[in-house]
């Protein structure tokens, strides 16, 4: 998993140095999300590992939209359904 994220990190051009300094992060704090008042989508792919159980986080955010799509933690990118996904949800 580690490999193919670096391989897809490299090949869109993402700040190595970036990703790696939060990955390397800790949240000490839970995540007051609660506290989050704009609309927000929660777009997982079906066969993400790393975005386990979504209805968990968007029954924490409140006004929150579960959207799951066909993929992993990588390949949902590409579904040609996550792009059309974002644009419908901001554009409402």
């Amino acid at each position: 998993m580690v490999a193919r994220f670096r391989t897809f990190a490299e090949s869109t051009g993402a700040d190595l140095k970036a990703l790696a300094a939060q990955a390397a992060s800790v949240r000490q704090q839970k995540i007051p999300f609660e506290r989050i008042t704009a609309p927000a989508l929660v777009l997982v792919g079906r066969n993400d590992d790393l975005g386990t159980r979504p209805e968990v986080l968007a029954e924490a955010i409140p006004r929150a939209e579960l959207q799951i799509i066909d993929g992993d933690h990588l390949s949902a990118v590409g579904n040609p359904a996550f792009a059309p996904a974002i644009v419908e949800f901001v554009n409402r």
